[in-house]
C-alpha cells in the first residue's frame, strides 16, 4: 500500500519575511497545512519558523500517543490558529481586536469558546517554542474533541496534560508528520518533564494531593509553578500507571460523561470519585506513586 500522503506544506521563507517586513503590525503565515500563526511585529522568519516547527512535532506526538491508545477523535487533525508576539502591549492589543480581552495576566492562552490561543515572548528566561507548544496542545484538544468542552477536563488535567508533551518542542525534528495514521498498537513512550519533575521534587512532601485534586484551579487566581508541577506528577503518573491505561481511561470516561458546569458536581470532584473507584484499594498506592516522582 502506498504511503500517506504528508498533509505539511514547507513554509516559503522568502515569502515570510516579506510580508513580516511590509506589514508593521501582524501577518497571518501558515508554516504548515494545520497550523496558521499570527505573527507580530518584531517576529522574524526564523523565529516563526522555529515555533511552527514546534507546535508541529509537539502536535504530531501527541496525536500518536491518542491514536495509540485507541481514543475516538471527531477531528483527527484539527486546524490551530495561535498569534505569537514579542511584548506584552502588542500581546494585549491582539487580544483586543480579538474580543479576548482579559485574558492576558499570563505568556499564553487558549480561549475555549473562540478557540484560538496566544503567546508572548516577554517573560524573561521563557522559551516562545514551549510556551506555544502549551497552548497549541489547549487549542487541539478542544478542536480534535478529545476534550468535550473546557469544562469537562478539571483544570489540573488540563495543565498537567499540556505538560506532558509541550517540553518535546525543543527537542528536535522528527520525521512523523501532523496527520499521519498509526497502528493502535504501536508503543508510545512519554518522557518526564525535567522541568516539572524539578519542581515536583521541591514541593511533592508538602503537598496534600487529595485536597488539591478538589481545588478549582480556574477559581483560584493565585496558581503558580506548585500548581503546575502538581498537576504534571498527577497526570504523568496516570500516563504510567499499571499497564499505562489509566490516564486514557480518564480521558474516555469524560469525553462520554460530557460534564455540564454548575450541575451540582465539579470537573474535579467528578474525576476524583471517578479515580477513587477506579483504583478502589490501590488508590493509597497510587498517590504513594505520584509522590514519589519527586524523590527521583
Amino acid at each position: 500500500m502506498d504511503p500517506k500522503a504528508s498533509t505539511r506544506r514547507d513554509l516559503d521563507e522568502a515569502r515570510v519575511r516579506h510580508l513580516i517586513e511590509a506589514i508593521g503590525r501582524s501577518v497571518v503565515v501558515e508554516p504548515s497545512a494545520r497550523i496558521t500563526l499570527v505573527v507580530g511585529s518584531g517576529i522574524d522568519e526564523a523565529l516563526t519558523l522555529a515555533v511552527g516547527k514546534a507546535i508541529d512535532r509537539t502536535v504530531a506526538a501527541l496525536a500518536r500517543w491518542v491514536d495509540s491508545q485507541a481514543i475516538a477523535l471527531k477531528v483527527q487533525a484539527p486546524r490551530l490558529k495561535v498569534g505569537i508576539f514579542t511584548d506584552r502591549e502588542s500581546y494585549e492589543d491582539y487580544l483586543a481586536r480579538e474580543g479576548l480581552s482579559g485574558l492576558s495576566g499570563s505568556l499564553g492562552m487558549t480561549h475555549p469558546v473562540r478557540c484560538v490561543s496566544a503567546v508572548t515572548a516577554s517573560g524573561a528566561g521563557e522559551d516562545l517554542r514551549v510556551v506555544a507548544a502549551h497552548e497549541s496542545i489547549h487549542l487541539w484538544v478542544l478542536r480534535s474533541g478529545l476534550c468535550p468542552a473546557w469544562h469537562s477536563w478539571p483544570r489540573w488535567l488540563h495543565e498537567g496534560f499540556a505538560q506532558l508533551w509541550d517540553h518535546g518542542a525543543t527537542e528536535p525534528v522528527e520525521k512523523t508528520e501532523l496527520g499521519t495514521s498509526h497502528a493502535a498498537t504501536e508503543t508510545v513512550r512519554i518522557e518526564p518533564n525535567r522541568l516539572r519533575q524539578r519542581d515536583w521534587c521541591r514541593i511533592a512532601a508538602s503537598t496534600e494531593l487529595e485536597r488539591f485534586l478538589r481545588r478549582d484551579m480556574i477559581a483560584d487566581r493565585r496558581r503558580h509553578s506548585a500548581d503546575y508541577a502538581t498537576s504534571w506528577a498527577m497526570t504523568y503518573a496516570m500516563a504510567h500507571w499499571g499497564e499505562g491505561t489509566l490516564l486514557a481511561e480518564l480521558l474516555h470516561q469524560l469525553q462520554v460523561q460530557d460534564i455540564q458546569p454548575y450541575d451540582g458536581a465539579t470537573p474535579e470532584s467528578q474525576s476524583l470519585a471517578w479515580l477513587e473507584r477506579r483504583l478502589g484499594g490501590d488508590w493509597k498506592g497510587f498517590l504513594r506513586d505520584v509522590a514519589d516522582l519527586g524523590r527521583v
